[in-house]
């Protein structure tokens, strides 16, 4: 989060991609000097890559993110990855796996899902019931300012598109109601978050399985 923290602050003027692909070169360059790139890449575990968005400049990067790790990593949907982790058995972690996740319902990621399925992958949605299918622009805003730190406001995603990513095999999960920051509420009122985010879900789309803790850490 302190990395999507700083991005949203230098943010203004097209420069999220430049410093996204420094930092990604600077890994890369450091993996490679060490000669633990291709050793790591053939482990076997279970590798989650934790998004938000796709941007239509950043929609060729994504193919070439998801190519370059098609080469080494099978895809599995988020729930099949749970499973193998609380297996925690060489059975169960017999190779390379990767699976995807995006917080917080933004709209591109309906493009996103599209351009996994072209890959043969899937991933899980984490969703804020509190603004899904949100039409009003200052609320919107808010929204992107005060909860998700974003310089600027985004659209997010209808039920309609929800229920449109569950028959295309993705997964819809609880993201609380309204992107609070549950370290900083109440007991009582981060259950009530958790609680009513899983009810609409399962009302709206039917079920849901899983959940991202916001602003979420290792921790």
């Amino acid at each position: 989060m302190e990395f999507a923290k700083t991005y949203s602050e230098i943010d203004r003027g097209g420069a999220r991609s430049l410093v996204r692909n420094a930092a990604l070169s600077a890994l890369s360059t450091g993996m490679k000097l060490m000669g633990g790139m291709d050793k790591s890449l053939k482990k076997p575990r279970v590798q989650v890559l934790l998004l938000h968005h796709v941007f239509a400049d950043e929609e060729a990067k994504f193919r070439d993110l998801l190519t370059a790790l098609a080469r080494r990593h099978t895809f599995i949907s988020y729930s099949d990855a749970v499973r193998k982790i609380e297996a925690g058995t060489t059975e169960a972690i017999d190779k390379p796996y990767v699976t995807f996740s995006f917080d917080d319902g933004i709209r591109n990621c309906v493009k996103a899902a599209e351009i996994l399925e072209e890959f043969g992958a899937t991933a899980c949605f984490f969703v804020c019931p509190g603004i899904v299918e949100e039409h009003d622009e200052a609320k919107i805003d808010a929204f992107c300012r005060q909860r998700l730190e974003l310089p600027k406001a985004v659209g997010f995603m209808s039920w309609n598109e929800l229920e449109h990513l569950l028959t295309h095999g993705h997964e819809i999960g609880g993201h609380t109601v309204n992107h609070v920051r549950l370290s900083s509420v109440s007991a009582t009122e981060a259950v009530a978050e958790i609680r009513e985010s899983f009810e609409v879900i399962t009302r709206r789309l039917g079920s849901a399985s899983h959940f991202a803790w916001t602003y979420g850490r290792f921790e």
